[in-house]
């Protein structure tokens, strides 16, 4: 048998082992490997015999480049992660802010009136105060059943104004004050159709308070809804009164006019039902009802406005979008807590 290597069992480099004949009769092998302990101490030979296996050892510089690995990779990982946190979450934003990026018409209008020399004199100013153009714009003036229709202007850009002048002669009409509407026309620029409808009343020789007051609600419809007003006469005669309903072209009623008598210090109901002809659904548009009667030879009106919104008719999906946003930042939550568990176990 051959003798072991001499020297410092530490820098041996080479296996000792027995002759050919013990070969066959045993499988055990001395190795010694020259390396340091994660102490820096030089590690003693390994003389436990093992069976077809190899011992390894790491040295300082292998755990600091390790080290230096993994932290490379978690750096990695974490700008991965920031990477799909500002891409998911904005998406979802956006996904649940669709519809209020979208552009808008809205057009006010001031009105002036004044009577002079037995002429109505009406100036009419209207603003688009939309994010988006509107065109083919006209003005309608109705006032004592007449109606008068201004120039047709082409276009009218966000935040720009334009004014209309409007004279009306009067005559053989009572003292007392009267409605008067004024209907803008308009459209986008798919030349889709709208209206806004604005009311006001004026004075003719004598202006008078009336004994009729009007509340009405808010109202929200889809296809149809009732109009309900409320009315009380405050003084101590009957009132023999006409209703007149005043609607922008996008809805309508069938009935518009109603005559009707209420009683001394007493209350009483009326209602209207009006349909959606035209409305885009999420839209909002004011609407009047004006209430006439003539007493002691003075024309008295009473005006009562309302706003109509249009809900919207909503899809399955849409109506739970909540429920389904919150499903995908969960599973995004989830394939990023996955990420992390993987990465962590390469780490190991």
């Amino acid at each position: 048998m051959k003798q072991q290597p001499q020297g410092d069992p530490a820098s041996w480099d080479e296996v000792s082992r027995k002759d050919a004949k013990a070969q066959r009769k045993t499988t055990a092998h001395w190795e010694y490997k020259k390396c340091s302990s994660l102490s820096g101490e030089p590690m003693k030979a390994l003389g436990t015999p093992v069976t077809a296996s190899w011992v390894s050892c790491v040295s300082k510089d292998d755990i600091r480049s390790i080290e230096v690995r993994n932290l490379e990779l978690k750096k990695i990982m974490k700008k991965k992660i920031l990477v799909m946190v500002g891409v998911f979450f904005p998406i979802v934003f956006f996904l649940m802010n669709l519809t209020a990026m979208a552009g808008f018409l809205k057009i006010e209008t001031r009105t002036s009136v004044q009577v002079d020399h037995d002429v109505l004199k009406a100036h009419v100013t209207i603003t688009n105060n939309g994010s988006d153009s509107a065109f083919n714009l006209q003005v309608h003036l109705k006032a004592l059943n007449r109606l008068q229709d201004g120039l047709i202007k082409p276009q009218l850009d966000p935040g720009m104004s334009d004014s209309f002048l409007f004279e009306m002669p009067l005559s053989d009409v009572t003292k007392g004050r009267y409605p008067l509407t004024v209907l803008v026309d308009f459209h986008d620029a798919n030349q889709y159709p709208f209206s806004a409808l604005s009311g006001m009343g004026f004075y003719v020789g004598e202006d008078a308070n009336p004994n009729l007051i009007v509340k009405v609600d808010p109202v929200s419809m889809k296809k149809k809804q009732d109009l309900v007003f409320h009315l009380k006469n405050l003084g101590t005669n009957p009132l023999q009164a006409e209703a007149t309903l005043a609607l922008p072209k996008e809805l309508s009623s069938k009935k518009q006019e109603n005559r009707f008598q209420i009683g001394p210090r007493s209350e009483k109901t009326l209602n209207f039902q009006i349909s959606n002809f035209s409305a885009l659904a999420g839209a909002s548009y004011p609407v009047y009802c004006f209430f006439e009667y003539e007493s002691e030879g003075v024309h008295h009106t009473a005006i009562a406005s309302s706003m109509v919104t249009i809900l919207k008719e909503e899809s399955w999906f849409r109506r739970f979008r909540w429920m389904w946003v919150s499903l995908a930042v969960l599973l995004g939550l989830v394939f990023v807590g996955m990420l992390v568990k993987g990465r962590k176990k390469g780490f190991a």
